[in-house]
Order: C-alpha cells, then sequence, then structure tokens
C-alpha cells in the first residue's frame, strides 16, 4: 500500500542544496515526498499563499532576510503549514529559538542525511496536526466554557429571583411594626448558584412557614434540585397542616423524581409552621441543624438553646420514613435561627468548628437594632472566629421573631 503524496517547499536560494536534498531523499528509495523549489523569499511566499503545501523546508540565510525575521515572514504567511528550519552549524542555538516560536523541528545542514530528512517532514507534519487538533479542541473548550458561564449566568438570576424580596407581613396589609411575624435573612452561595435555598411563604394571617434546605454540592446540578425542592414546597406546602407530613411528602416525590441506585443525592431540610396566634413553632427536620433558639432576658424559666426535635434522614434516603413534627410552645418574644452548615462548620486556626456553640455566644450578645443585623452579627463572628472573609460553601441564616408577649 502506497504512502500519500507530500509536496514539501524548499525556500532556498541556492540550487546545489535544492539538488542536494532531493538526490538524499531519492537515495533513500522515498518517493512520495515531492519537493518544489522556492529561490528567492518572495516567490516563496507567492507559492505559499497561491498552492497547498504538506510542509516547508526553510533556510533562514536569503538575500534580503536573515534569521527571525526570514522565519517570521513564511510563518505569518502560512501559520497552519508546518517549518522546518534549515541553519548553518553557527546558527545551532538560533534554530531551537525559532522552534520555540513555532517552527516544528530545524536541520543543520550538511549534517543530515535522506532518512533524517524524510523524518523529519513527516514528524513536523504530524506534530502540526495534531497541535491543530489540539488547538481545536482547546477553542471548542473554551466555546462551552462561555456558554457554562452564560448558563450559570441565567441560573443565578432565576435563583436570585426565587429569593423573597419582600417579607410577608401578617395579617397581610400590616406595616413593619404591626407584624406579628418579623424576618431577617441573609444567603450567601460560594459558587454561581448555590445548594442553599430558603422559602418563607404566609399560610394565613398568622402562621407563617418557613423552609431551609442544603443540597450537598455546588453549581449547576445542587441549583436544579433546589428548584425541584422549592417547586414541590409551592405544591405541597398547604396541602399539609404539620411540618412532618409536608416534609414526608416532599421526600417521597423527590424520590420518585431523583432516586439513582449508582448514585448518591443529599439533601438536608427543614421546615418549620409559626402561629403567631398561639405562640408556638412547629417544626420536621430531615437531617439539617437544629434551630437554635434566643429567649429575652426577662423571660423567666426559660433559656437559650438548640431544638431538640427528633431528626429524621436526610431527603431522598428513604423513601418510607415518615417524618415528626416537633412543637416549642410560648415563643412570643423569642428569635429563632435557621441555617445551612456552612456557617457552622467554618474552622479556626486550631481547627474547631465555629458550631451552633459559637452561633449562640453571637446571639447572646448584646440584641442588633434589626433583623437583618442579626444575621450580619453571626455572619461576622463566623468571619472573626475562622478568620476568613468568603465561606467555602454555600450560607443561609433566617431569623424569625413573634414581638411581645402572648394574649
Amino acid at each position: 500500500m502506497s504512502e500519500s503524496p507530500i509536496t514539501v517547499l524548499l525556500i532556498e536560494d541556492e540550487e546545489s542544496h535544492y539538488r542536494l536534498i532531493t538526490e538524499q531523499i531519492s537515495a533513500i528509495g522515498c518517493d512520495s515526498i515531492d519537493i518544489v523549489w522556492a529561490a528567492e523569499l518572495q516567490e516563496g511566499i507567492d507559492r505559499l499563499t497561491q498552492e497547498s503545501f504538506s510542509g516547508v523546508l526553510l533556510d533562514l540565510s536569503l538575500p534580503g532576510s536573515r534569521g527571525m525575521e526570514t522565519f517570521e515572514a513564511v510563518h505569518d504567511a502560512a501559520s497552519d503549514v508546518p517549518i522546518i528550519i534549515l541553519t548553518s552549524l553557527q546558527d545551532d542555538e538560533l534554530g531551537g529559538e525559532i522552534v520555540a516560536r513555532g517552527a516544528q523541528d530545524y536541520l543543520i545542514k550538511g549534517k543530515t542525511d535522506g532518512y533524517w530528512i524524510v523524518r523529519a517532514i513527516r514528524h513536523a507534519i504530524e506534530r502540526k496536526r495534531i497541535e491543530e487538533q489540539l488547538e481545536s479542541y482547546s477553542r471548542e473548550l473554551r466555546e462551552r466554557n462561555m456558554q457554562l458561564e452564560t448558563d450559570l449566568a441565567m441560573a443565578r438570576e432565576i435563583q436570585q429571583w426565587f429569593m423573597p424580596e419582600t417579607m410577608p407581613h401578617f395579617p397581610a396589609g400590616a406595616s413593619d411594626e404591626e407584624t406579628r411575624i418579623r424576618f431577617g435573612y441573609r444567603y450567601l452561595p460560594s459558587a454561581k448558584v448555590g445548594g442553599d435555598f430558603f422559602d418563607i411563604r404566609r399560610l394565613s394571617d398568622t402562621c407563617a412557614g418557613v423552609f431551609v434546605c442544603d443540597v450537598v454540592g455546588h453549581g449547576m446540578r445542587a441549583a436544579l434540585i433546589t428548584a425541584m425542592v422549592r417547586g414541590l414546597l409551592e405544591e405541597l406546602a398547604n396541602t399539609y397542616t404539620t411540618p412532618g407530613e409536608c416534609m414526608t411528602s416532599i421526600n417521597h416525590s423527590l424520590c420518585d423524581i431523583l432516586r439513582q441506585p449508582d448514585e448518591l443525592i443529599f439533601v438536608t431540610a427543614i421546615y418549620a409552621i409559626i402561629d403567631a396566634e398561639a405562640g408556638t413553632l412547629c417544626y420536621a427536620n430531615a437531617g439539617h441543624p437544629q434551630p437554635l433558639f434566643r429567649t429575652p432576658i426577662d423571660k423567666a424559666g426559660v433559656s437559650d438553646g438548640i431544638g431538640d426535635g427528633p431528626r429524621g434522614p436526610a431527603l431522598v434516603v428513604r423513601r418510607s420514613h415518615a417524618y415528626e413534627s416537633s412543637q416549642m410552645i410560648d415563643i412570643c418574644g423569642d428569635g429563632v435561627l435557621l441555617y445551612t452548615d456552612g456557617i457552622t462548620e467554618v474552622t479556626g486556626s486550631d481547627g474547631r468548628e465555629f458550631g451552633a456553640g459559637g452561633m449562640l455566644t453571637v446571639l447572646r450578645a448584646e440584641p442588633a437594632v434589626s433583623l437583618d443585623a442579626v444575621a450580619d452579627g453571626v455572619l461576622q463572628g463566623a468571619r472573626e472566629f475562622s478568620g476568613i472573609e468568603v465561606f467555602d460553601d454555600d450560607v443561609c441564616l433566617v431569623w424569625v421573631e413573634i414581638p411581645g408577649e402572648r394574649d
């Protein structure tokens, strides 16, 4: 089976060198390489722009042009054609420099035979082919990355659109001072889109539902799962009277949609229903950090602490699990913090975690002037504890208060 013909342009001002190269190639019985001769630089450039060549053998010392200048002129005219430099012995170092600038190889005149010339031509053509293939892959990857960046930016806008712009009031139409349930929050995704999500909804004029979840991982996949959770919550929150029933139904639906035998999907969540009229908070926990409670100093017999209700498995782990509801009573005047573990798992210089204890320490300090300031105080406490400004994981904090005393 004969080899495909290869046409190579030799740009060389001395005819004797042209004849020597053709004779050397012929002497080894190679008839698949055809050498076309151009005696001047401009003639070679003209032929490169008008004809098709598999490669170029280029003498660096031509009338009116030498060294790097010669190479750059030919390379600019046909950057897609592999170039092999022909150089004298004293220009050996220059040959290496020009290879670093884009030539495929260099040969020293008088120091090569037909075998090495043919070998250099074939290897130069193959290396150039690989370079072009890699550049094509790189260009395709850049284009895909640009598209991914565009998709992520759009996903971030959609995810931000899901977040409540204003907090609901209880009852509807009540002023900031009159509302019977108040909220503050902070949401800090560690990437362009995050796996944390929260929702605050009005269930009645005196009842609010607060949902916080954390999808393990970051990026588009986690964001898509949070969108699914939000859609299910939208559909089911008003169907069930207890958080446990709602969480159980959400888990069933997510298992049907996401459960794969060879893939672990891990979603923790907490859903709380706050009843301002009864002064109660009822919640269900799916593998999520327990809520924190801050109690006014003058409220006798009750202290700050961590919720101790039952904590079921994370969502999408056990389809058959029935989540229980846990109720806190007499919470008028209290503050409740729901959060994701991106805040508690930050570590200090000694390796200890900030934890729920660190947050309670912040909450027990002098009360902030606003609910958002409470969340800011917790974030600042975590930053001071860890010595970092930007958290490695998504962080979500929702602070809830029922002002005043129960009637």
